[in-house]
C-alpha cells in the first residue's frame, strides 16, 4: 500500500478500500488455516511450521485472494490486464508476510522473556546490527547505471546469514525488515539497483529480490532454531536423567531396607548397605558381579523368578523363608519388578527384601498377648458376673434368715419348760447368727470388688472403736473359753475413717483368731501408736501360718487346713474383706507366723490424722432398755410378700402387746393404711405390682391424720439404697434379718415422737 500510494497516487479510493478488504480476508483466512499447524500461541519454531506457512499462508493463500482482488479491479476497469496487477499483488504479500510475520510472532508469543533469555547476546546483536547498517549505504547509496557495482547486492547476506543462525526467525524479520526500509527510501531517492524502470518494475523487483532472499532465509533460520530447541530439550533431559539416576542412588544408598538393582545378565549395577548388611556379605563391592556368583547355591526358584521378571512380570511374597550362608533360616519379604529404560525396554531387575524374622516373631507374640488379652477379659467378666451373683444371694439368702431370727426371738419370749427346746432353739439362734455374718461379709466383700460400698468417715479415736469390736466378738471367744488380753494406748489415737467398717475389721480379726486357736487358747490384742501410725495387732498362740501362705490368706476364698487341725466354719473371706476395709482407710495389713503350730499375728497400720478434726464418739449408742418407759401398744402395719417373715415379725409384735395387721402387696398395704391409722409402718421395698418406695410415697402423700414411722425392710443397705428410701419418706431404714432390740428401740423412738 506504501508503494502504490508513492508510486500511483492517482489510484481511487475504492481501490484501496478493496485491496484493504482482500488484505485482511487473505490474514483471516491464512489464520483459520495454519492455526492448527502453528499452535497457540502461534509460533515459527520449526522447519514444518515456517514450511507450513511460507507455503500456505504466504503463498497459496495471497494467490487465491488476490485473483479475486485483481478480478474485482479488472471488471471496475481500474486495471487492464489480469497477469501483471496478480504477480504484483501476489509478490508484495509474500514478502511481506514472510518479512514481517516472523518478528510479530516471535515477540507476542514471549514478549521481553524472548529479550531476557537473550541478554548474554546483547553486544552480539548490537554488533550484527552495526554491521548491517553500515553495509547498507554499499547497496542502495550508489547512483544508477554502475554495472560494476552490481555485486554489491550479496553484501548484506552473510550479515543476514548471520542473523538467521545466531537470532532466530524474530530478530531475522526486524533485520530484513530494515534492510526493505533502507532499499525503500534509497530507491525512491533514485539510488541503488532498483531505481531502473518503470514503476511496476521498480516493485516487482524490490519484491522479488527480499521474498527470494527472505523465504531460505527464514527456513534456515527456523531449522537452526529447531536443532537449537531440541539440543536443549535433549541437554535438559540428560540433566533430568543424571539428576534422576542421582536420586536413585541417593535413595537405594540410604534406604533403610535391602534393595538391589541389576542388569539382564543379572549383574549388580547398584545396591543398598542394607543389603550386604542383611545378607552378611561383608563390605564386598558387587558392582558388576553376577548375582548368581555371590550366592553360588541360590536355588533355581529363585532364578525362575529372575526369568519371569525379566519377562515382564512382577514377582512378590510376604513370607517367605531364606537360608542364609550360615544355615540359619530367615523370614522374608520380597518383590521382584522390572525396570525400563529411556526406550521402554526392560533393561533388567530391582529386587526389594526385608528379613521380617523379628516382626513374625512380635507378630507372634502380639497374638498371644491378644489371646491372653481376651482370656483375661472373658475371666474378670466371669469374675464380675460372679460379684453379682454373690451380691444377689447374699441379698436372696436375708429374705428367709428374717423369718428365722423372729422365729427364733418368739420361742425366746415363750420361755419352754423342756431343755432340749431351750438348747435346740439357742442352736438355730447361733447359727442364725453365724448365718447372718457369713452373709453379711459375703456381700461386703461383692459390693468392694464391684465399687458399691462407701466409707462414711470421720476423726474418731480408735480406742472407742476397739472397745465395741470386743464386746462384738465377746460371744464367740467365750465360746471356745479363749483368753483375750488387751493393751490399748492411754493417749487418744485419733483416725479418720468409718466407725462401723473399723469395728467390722477388728471384730472379724478377732474372730479369724478364735476360729484358729485351740479352745482354751490365748488372744493378745494391742493398740499402740508409731509415729505417724496407729498400730493395731491381733496376736494368737493358734496353728500358724505357713510361710507360703502369708501373702495368700488375703485372697478371695482362701482357708489353711492343717492335717491336725479341724475344718473351720468360714468361706474364708473375712481377712479379704478386712485387707480391702484397711486399703479403703489408706492403711495396710500384713501377715507374720513362725510356722506351723507357733500363732500368727496380723498387724493394721492406719495414719494418724491432724488435731484440727473434732473428734466424735466411735462407739453406736445402743438400744434403750428393754423396760425403759414401759411397753405401751402400737398399731403396726406389717408389709412383706414373704408370708413366713410377716408372719413371723407379726406373732413376735403381737407377743410384745402391739396391735398388728399384715399386708403381702403394695395395694393392700395402702388399703389396710387408711382402715387402720397405723402408728408404724414396716414396709419390705420389693414388693409385686407396686414396690415400697411407691407405697411410702403415697403414704406420705394423705392428709387424713397423724403421719404414721416408716421403716424400710430391705436386703440392701449401702449409701445409694438408704438416700433412695430417705427421698420416698422413710423415717428408718433397716437391712434383713432385723434385730429384734433395734426394732424395740425403734418403737420407742415412734413412742418418743408422739409424746
Amino acid at each position: 500500500m506504501i508503494l502504490t500510494a508513492v508510486y500511483n497516487a492517482h489510484v481511487p479510493d475504492s481501490m484501496m478500500f478493496l485491496q484493504f478488504v482482500g488484505q485482511i480476508g487473505q490474514a483471516a483466512i491464512a489464520a483459520v488455516l495454519l492455526r492448527p499447524i502453528l499452535g497457540t500461541p502461534p509460533q515459527l519454531d520449526s522447519l514444518r511450521r515456517m514450511g507450513m506457512f511460507v507455503f500456505g499462508g504466504t503463498f497459496l493463500v495471497p494467490c487465491v485472494v488476490q485473483a479475486g482482488v485483481v478480478g474485482v479491479y479488472l471488471a471496475g476497469g481500474f486495471v487492464h490486464e489480469f497477469w501483471a496487477p496478480w504477480q504484483q499483488r501476489v509478490l508484495a504479500r509474500m514478502a511481506g508476510a514472510v518479512i514481517i510475520a516472523a518478528p510479530i510472532l516471535y515477540f507476542a508469543a514471549d514478549g521481553l522473556a524472548a529479550i531476557r533469555r537473550r541478554q548474554q547476546q546483547l553486544a552480539e546483536l548490537a554488533l550484527l546490527t552495526g554491521c548491517l547498517i553500515a553495509a547498507i549505504p554499499m547497496l542502495f547509496a550508489w547512483k544508477p547505471g554502475y554495472p560494476s557495482h552490481q555485486w554489491l547486492i550479496i553484501v548484506p547476506l552473510p550479515l543476514l546469514l548471520w542473523s538467521a543462525v545466531r537470532f532466530g526467525p524474530g530478530v531475522l524479520g526486524l533485520h530484513l525488515l530494515l534492510v526493505l526500509l533502507a532499499a525503500l527510501m534509497c530507491t525512491r531517492a533514485h539510488r541503488g539497483p532498483f531505481a531502473i524502470g518503470s514503476v511496476a518494475q521498480i516493485i516487482i523487483a524490490l519484491q522479488g529480490f527480499f521474498l527470494f532472499i527472505s523465504i531460505p532465509l527464514m527456513l534456515l533460520a527456523a531449522l537452526v532454531w529447531q536443532y537449537a530447541q531440541a539440543a536443549a530439550s535433549l541437554r535438559r533431559s540428560q540433566d533430568v536423567i543424571q539428576q534422576s539416576e542421582e536420586q536413585v542412588r541417593n535413595f537405594v544408598r540410604h534406604v533403610p531396607a535391602a534393595v538391589a538393582m541389576f542388569d539382564r545378565e543379572m549383574r549388580y549395577l547398584m545396591y543398598s548397605p542394607r543389603w550386604l548388611t542383611d545378607y552378611q556379605l561383608g563390605d564386598q563391592n558387587l558392582v558388576g558381579r553376577s548375582h548368581y556368583d555371590v550366592f553360588p547355591e541360590i536355588p533355581e526358584r529363585w532364578k525362575e523368578v529372575h526369568r519371569r521378571c525379566l519377562a515382564g512380570a512382577v514377582e512378590g511374597h510376604d513370607d517367605d523363608a531364606f537360608v542364609r550362608p550360615d544355615g540359619s533360616t530367615q523370614m522374608t519379604r520380597w518383590e521382584a519388578r522390572p525396570w525400563r529404560n529411556a526406550r521402554n525396554e526392560i533393561g533388567g531387575i530391582v529386587l526389594f527384601t526385608e528379613v521380617i524374622t523379628e516382626r513374625k516373631r512380635a507378630e507372634e507374640d502380639r497374638r498371644q498377648l491378644v489371646a491372653q488379652a481376651r482370656v483375661a477379659e472373658a475371666l474378670r467378666e466371669v469374675d464380675r458376673r460372679k460379684d453379682e451373683f454373690l451380691a444377689m444371694l447374699s441379698h436372696e439368702l436375708r429374705n428367709p434368715l428374717a423369718p428365722i431370727a423372729m422365729a427364733v426371738e418368739i420361742m425366746r419370749m415363750r420361755e419352754p419348760a423342756d431343755d432340749s427346746i431351750v438348747w435346740a432353739r439357742d442352736v438355730i439362734a447361733r447359727q442364725t447368727a453365724q448365718l447372718t455374718r457369713l452373709v453379711d461379709d459375703l456381700l461386703d466383700v461383692s459390693r468392694i470388688t464391684l465399687g458399691k460400698i462407701t466409707l462414711n468417715r470421720s476423726a474418731m479415736d480408735l480406742r472407742a472403736i476397739v472397745a465395741q469390736a470386743v464386746e462384738a466378738a465377746q460371744p464367740v471367744l467365750s465360746a471356745r473359753l479363749h483368753h483375750l488380753a488387751i493393751d490399748v494406748a492411754a493417749e487418744q489415737l485419733p483416725i479418720w475413717g468409718d466407725g462401723a467398717r473399723l469395728t467390722q475389721i477388728i471384730s472379724n480379726l478377732l474372730n479369724n483368731a478364735a476360729r484358729f486357736t485351740a479352745d482354751g487358747g490365748h488372744i493378745a490384742l494391742a493398740v499402740r501408736r508409731e509415729g505417724a501410725e496407729a498400730v493395731l495387732s491381733v496376736k494368737d498362740d493358734g496353728v500358724g501360718i505357713p510361710p507360703d501362705m502369708r501373702e495368700r490368706v488375703f485372697d478371695m476364698f482362701t482357708q489353711i487346713e492343717w492335717p491336725t487341725q479341724r475344718k473351720q466354719e468360714g468361706l474364708g473371706i473375712g481377712l479379704a474383706l478386712v485387707k480391702r476395709l484397711v486399703e479403703m482407710h489408706d492403711g495396710v495389713i500384713e501377715a507374720r507366723s513362725e510356722g506351723a503350730g507357733r500363732g500368727s499375728e496380723l498387724v493394721v497400720r492406719l495414719p494418724i490424722v491432724d488435731g484440727d478434726r473434732a473428734i466424735v464418739d466411735g462407739v453406736t449408742t445402743g438400744a434403750p432398755d428393754d423396760d425403759a418407759g414401759g411397753p405401751r401398744p402400737e398399731r403396726i402395719l406389717v408389709v412383706d410378700d414373704n408370708v413366713d417373715a410377716a408372719e413371723s415379725l407379726s406373732r413376735l409384735l403381737r407377743l410384745q402387746a402391739h396391735e398388728v395387721r399384715v399386708a403381702y402387696d403394695g395395694v393392700a398395704a395402702l388399703v389396710a393404711a387408711h382402715d387402720m391409722k397405723p402408728d408404724v409402718v414396716l414396709l419390705d421395698i420389693g414388693l409385686p405390682e407396686m414396690d415400697g418406695l411407691e407405697v411410702a410415697k403415697s403414704l406420705r402423700a394423705r392428709c387424713d391424720g397423724p403421719q404414721p414411722l416408716l421403716v424400710a425392710m430391705t436386703g440392701f443397705g449401702q449409701a445409694e439404697d438408704r438416700a433412695r428410701t430417705a427421698a420416698a419418706g422413710f423415717d428408718h431404714h433397716l437391712t434383713k434379718p432385723v434385730d429384734p432390740k433395734q426394732l424395740r428401740s425403734l418403737m420407742q423412738t415412734a413412742r418418743g415422737a408422739r409424746a
